[in-house]
């Protein structure tokens, strides 16, 4: 029968990333194609005032070059949008909001309907991604049928020796009848959230906080719709899908705006106050405030707060206003199953609310077994290590107290020596000495017993 002896245990974790950077291949674009795509995101007949009435439509207008087995890189774009009549009208005015980091110029014809995005320097990007804000001076107060029709010829231009191209048209239509959306409407995003440091606070008594990011748009398609932004903050965890967990248990650590942002929709002089939730002011953003080499400003709390409200000085554009925030759950919260965010926008003196929940998930067990040696005979001693890992290194993992490892053997072990054993990067674990008991199938079982909790994040 075969014997095992010297069985090393070994009880570590670690994380290796490895990124590959490849150049551009070129060997010509016969197989490469494009693909063009757009959404509705708004139809709204608004009357703000009796100067001021009419209809607005909004797409999302996308493209991306889909590769062969040819690569080359992408220079630059030209995207032709043929937009459709409304009550025999073309748009009087279109404005275009770019979703890209690489700069776009746009130029609309309202004799003929027809928008023109063109890049010159498009880095390389595979897709692009504009917002398109149609006005029409067409206003109905009747919930009548409306045909939108919309074509998109995009033409994407390839670095190469000799200038090379490829072109793709779709035409779209939508029948329309209620309105869509709001002028000013709010897009909310959050980070994946596990309950790994959750559950150990409250079973192994640690003391760990869970952080997440959780990033906003405020799109506002027309600038007249509101003189500023007022945006309240408010977060909550939820127990049981409906009641609220006091809300110091989830706090605001950091907010993120952007130097772009502000300029587009504020203009050079404009101005973002941050308040706390007593109204006391926690910082304001001008053109004195020294940005990052990315554009951004990040307002890092001294205090940890519950609720935020942002205020903007006048806007004078249209465009997006994003904004990210770090948070953090903390606490022994054993039933918490939901994160729940309001966020509140006064429009001249109107709220407008915005809620987004998040299902915490729950966390896993991950535990994996190497063996240096697998091809066992019944001739000889048959010498074998283990390397076992308990994976517990972020939100997404159950963190480990008192942990047993239990390595059940074949029947045909008939007997085990155990060699020496040892734990690495231990975290506030402890091996106590392996032994071999034999189950209730008669298998050989190698039962090591960790005492602790983990005490740190890797």
């Amino acid at each position: 029968m075969s014997r095992k002896r010297n069985t090393l245990l070994i009880i570590y974790a670690f994380l290796v990333s490895i990124i590959l950077l490849l150049p551009w291949i070129s060997f010509g674009t016969d197989t490469t194609t494009m693909t063009v795509s757009k959404e509705l995101e708004k139809y709204i007949n608004y009357d703000l005032s009796e100067e001021d009435k009419g209809t607005l439509v909004q797409y999302g207008i996308s493209t991306k070059v889909e590769y062969g087995e040819e690569i080359l890189p992408v220079k630059g774009s030209e995207v032709t949008v043929n937009l459709g009549q409304i009550d025999g009208k073309y748009p009087n005015d279109v404005k275009v909001i770019s979703e890209n980091d690489f700069e776009s110029t746009s130029k609309y014809d309202p004799d003929t309907g027809t928008l023109v995005i063109s890049v010159d320097d498009q880095k390389g990007k595979i897709e692009s991604n504009y917002i398109a804000i149609c006005n029409y001076d067409t206003f109905t107060e009747e919930n009548e049928e409306r045909q939108l029709d919309l074509g998109v010829k995009a033409k994407a231009i390839f670095s190469s020796s000799e200038e090379k191209n490829i072109t793709q048209e779709e035409q779209f239509s939508d029948n329309v009848t209620e309105n869509i959306g709001e002028l000013t409407s709010v897009y909310g995003e959050t980070q994946e959230v596990y309950n790994g440091y959750i559950k150990s606070n409250f079973i192994n008594g640690t003391d760990y906080t869970t952080p997440f990011e959780q990033k906003e748009q405020v799109i506002i398609s027309k600038k007249e719709a509101q003189t500023n932004l007022e945006i309240k903050e408010n977060a909550s965890l939820l127990e049981k899908e409906t009641q609220l967990v006091n809300n110091n248990n989830l706090v605001y650590k950091s907010t993120q705006i952007q130097k772009e942002d502000i300029e587009n929709l504020l203009g050079e002089e404009g101005i973002v106050e941050v308040l706390d939730e007593n109204g006391e002011l926690i910082e304001t953003i001008n053109k004195d405030t020294k940005f990052d080499e990315q554009g951004n400003y990040t307002i890092n709390y001294k205090n940890d707060q519950k609720e935020i409200t942002i205020k903007t000085s006048e806007i004078i554009n249209e465009g997006i206003f994003n904004l990210k925030h770090e948070k953090e759950i903390k606490g022994k919260l054993p039933t918490v199953k939901e994160l729940f965010t309001k966020t509140a926008i006064q429009i001249n003196n109107e709220e407008n609310t915005y809620e987004l929940k998040n299902e915490i998930k729950d966390a896993t067990t991950k535990i994996d077994v190497k063996l240096d040696n697998v091809d066992w005979s019944n001739r000889w001693q048959n010498e074998v290590t283990f390397d076992i890992t308990l994976q517990s290194n972020n939100m997404h993992d159950n963190m480990f107290k008192n942990p047993y490892i239990r390595i059940e053997l074949p029947n045909q072990v008939e007997k085990v020596i155990l060699g020496e054993s040892y734990i690495i990067y231990a975290n506030g674990l402890e091996l106590q000495t392996p032994y071999i008991e034999t189950n209730e199938d008669g298998k050989q079982v190698i039962v090591a017993q960790l005492t602790g909790a983990r005490n740190t994040i890797l």
